[in-house]
This record gives structure tokens, sequence and C-alpha cells, in this order.
């Protein structure tokens, strides 16, 4: 018989956990059992995992949103203490939780600037999913249009899917197999996986301690009499997150240590087989502000050069190598310092440095005033009013199938009104060149792509 949660397990476990959503916990019971056979979850080890991670992740279904409302500039300034560093700062973005979220999240994780995005993809659902490329990674392995409609991830009867989905596409699956060393799988690599990093590891380690003993005499779909005897392990008044009294903690979270701590991340880690947990450091140094390269799980020299920067901006020893000290300081540094040098660098820096970018925009552009230039008769092709007769211009360019009834005809009225093209041309040339290079200098500032 296939596993399913219990709704009055649940309840225990979760005992608020419709306070944010409402129906959520009937909801997980409800589409529990379809959920898990549908994404081949056969083992109550598997399950206790998954719920693990998942109560601690949504705070047993009390942090379904992220709460972005700062209601004081304290909280804010140590949220994001290089964005906001001072009082003043903060104060247009006191109890403006879209304001905030566009502010500190777009440019980012695929939110795209000047838009909504860093609010409409703040973090959602059991494992609190966040960013656009996060949202549509887990729509698209989940079968589901979250761009479209984001919400979706807290709708009860799809809440588990969603938050089971992004489990396996983490690829934590292989980590919940029990193994000589580790008989009960391996939390820590779970955890990597679905977090990128140690957060909250403890939390998480109290949660399977609190799940394993009362998944796994269920084996299959529990009977009625089970979860009763399942329950009695629980005592009535225990907080959520803590141990149960007489339930010990796993075996493995003395004996087992991750690799992490055993060994060192240096150059050439995951060169033969990409490496998850490079691969999770790459994310973290990219989430700070670091350029890594291709985020690919192989420690290579623009992954060493992200940890030297990241470890020289922390004053710490700048060896280009992580170890469990250093991984530490990393988690908790704050994003990377912008440079004055480099946060007021102007176009004109950027071409003198050589920017092959600047130049090859700046070319563009030339070329579209001189399309300006030769179609209008007038000035170079930059001021208000040319720009205002170019997309004229354009306007007669579309009309042009109206006002002419036959291929001769549209040959002839083209000939005799070759200014419209080049004035419609040089407007688009001069148009694109600009972005090419408002988009290097943007990229300039937040120190992305700097070799180009």
């Amino acid at each position: 018989m296939a596993l399913r949660i219990d709704e009055h397990l649940l309840r225990k476990m979760w005992p608020h956990g419709d306070s944010r959503i409402s129906g959520l916990i009937a909801g997980i019971a409800r589409s529990s059992e379809a959920v898990l056979k549908k994404r081949k979850i056969t083992t109550p080890l598997q399950l206790a995992h998954i719920m693990a991670q998942l109560s601690w992740e949504c705070n047993a279904g009390q942090e379904v949103v992220e709460n972005l409302n700062y209601t004081t500039p304290a909280a804010m300034m140590r949220a994001w203490p290089r964005r906001f560093p001072t009082t003043a700062s903060t104060v247009p973005f006191l109890r403006k939780p879209r304001k905030l979220a566009n502010q500190v999240y777009n440019g980012r994780m695929g939110n795209r600037p000047g838009t909504d995005d860093g609010y409409d993809f703040r973090g959602r659902g059991g494992s609190q999913t966040t960013g656009r490329e996060g949202y549509a990674r887990l729509g698209a392995a989940a079968g589901y249009d979250l761009l479209g409609n984001p919400d979706l991830l807290n709708d009860p009867d799809l809440f588990f899917d969603f938050a089971v989905a992004d489990f396996i596409m983490c690829g934590c699956l292989p980590f919940c197999a029990p193994k000589p060393s580790l008989p009960l799988g391996d939390i820590e690599g779970v955890t990597f996986r679905l977090n990128g990093g140690k957060n909250g590891l403890a939390g998480r380690k109290q949660w399977f301690a609190r799940w394993w003993p009362v998944l796994k005499s269920l084996d299959a779909a529990p009977s009625p009499a089970r979860p009763a005897a399942a329950l009695a392990a629980i005592s009535e008044d225990q907080p959520a997150g803590a141990f149960p009294a007489d339930t010990p903690e796993p075996a493995y979270a003395d004996e087992a240590e991750s690799q992490i701590d055993e060994g060192v991340l240096r150059y050439g880690c995951g060169h033969d087989k990409p490496d998850f947990k490079v691969k999770a450091l790459q994310d973290l140094l990219a989430s700070k502000g670091y350029a890594v390269g291709a985020v690919d799980g192989v420690f290579s020299g623009g992954t060493r050069a992200a940890v030297l920067a990241a470890q020289a901006d922390n004053g710490l020893p700048t060896t280009g190598e992580v170890d469990a000290a250093t991984w530490a300081e990393f988690q908790d540094m704050p994003d990377k310092p912008i440079s004055e040098t480099r946060e007021n660098a102007t176009v004109k820096d950027l071409a003198a440095a050589g920017s092959e970018t600047v130049k090859s925009g700046q070319s563009v552009s030339l070329l579209g005033k001189i399309g300006l230039a030769l179609g209008l008769g007038g000035e170079a092709g930059h001021s208000t009013g040319a720009l205002d007769h170019a997309q004229e211009a354009l306007g007669q360019v579309q009309a042009l199938r109206s006002l002419t009834e036959s291929i001769g005809d549209i040959a002839g009225w083209a000939t005799a009104h070759w200014w419209i093209f080049a004035a419609a041309g040089g407007f688009v040339a001069y148009r694109l060149g600009n972005r090419v290079i408002a988009r290097r200098l943007l990229e300039h500032r937040n120190a992305t792509n700097m070799n180009r």
C-alpha cells in the first residue's frame, strides 16, 4: 500500500498549520497519497526526510509567504546591511513590502529590473521557493504555470506536491537512502541540496527526530489504530521544532560529518564529476554578488577568484580555499560591497578601460546617428525633434501596405522615399546602441561580466 500523511498526525505535528493557509492540513493529508505515488516516494525514511525539511522551511505551515513588511529601520538594516547602511536609507521602504522586495531582489535570481518580479516571486510555499528562475524551474518540474500564477504554491491541495517536487528536483532523494555509516540517510546532504548550505541544520535534525519515530512504524498507509500509538510518542505540550522528551537525536547527528567538514573545497574539486557542495558554494557566492562564472559544481578559476574576493572583503585569510570555518563565515557575510570607483563609473571610464561591449554599442549608436542625419538632412540625429521625426517615419513605413496596391508601386514608393528607411533604421540603431551601453554600465556597477 502507498504511503500517506495522516491528518490527525499532521495536526499534532503542525498545531498551527492552518493559521496562514485555511485548510492546509486537510489539503496536505488529502493529496499526500496521490503525490507520494506520483513522485515515487516509497519508504517511510524518504517521507521522514521530506517532512523534516518541509517542517523547517515553512515553520510547520506558519511561514508560507516571506514577510517583507518591515516596521523598524533596525530590522531592515540587520537584514540588508549593505543596501541599507543608515536609518534614512530605510525610510522609503518601511511598511512597503512590494517596494522593498523589488529593491532588494530585482536584478538577481532571474528577477527583471524595473518590474514587480522581486515581490511577485518572493519566498513562498513549503520549500520557500524564491526568484523568477526558481518559480520557473519548479513550475516546469511540477507541471504548473507558476510564472503566470505564483500563488498556486500556496494552494492547499497543491502545496505538498510542489514541496515534494522541489525536494526531488534539487536532487535530495539519493541522500535519503541508508548507508552503512549513515543508516538513517544523510540529512546534511539533503540540506545542502535543498538549501544550498547548512542553514538551520540543527533545527532540521530536530524535526527529523520528531518525524522518524512516528513514521517508521507506519510502513505503508496507516490503519486507524496506528496513528494513536504513533502520536503517543509526542508530548502534548511539546513546542514545534523541539525534540520529544523521550526521543533521542538520530545516531548520525554526532557520528556523521559532511564532506565539507572532513576536507576543503579548493581549485580542482568537481572537475572529474560535478560536486554538489561546490555548486552550493557557487550559489551562495553568486547570491552575495560575487561573479563565479558558471554555477556547475566545478571549482574553476572563476570560483577561486570569487572566493578570494569574498575572503578579502570580509577580513578572512585569502587562501582561495573553503574549509568549514570559512563556509560558516560566508553564510553570514553581507552582500559584496560596491567600491566607490565602480559605483560612480561612467561610460567614458569603461570605454577608456577597453570595454568591447561599450565600443560596439557606441559604434551602433554612431551608425544610427548617421542614418538619422542622412534621412532627415538635419542635425546628427540625436535631438528630440529628430527622434520624433524618426518615430513618425516608422509609422509611415508601417502604413506602407495600405498606401500601395502592387509590388511595383511599393518599389517606386520606396525609391522615392528612401529617406524614411534611412531615418527609421538610424533611429532603431541609435536606441539599440544606447541600450547596450546602459546594460554594460549596470553590469559593471554590479560586478558582473567584468571582462566585457
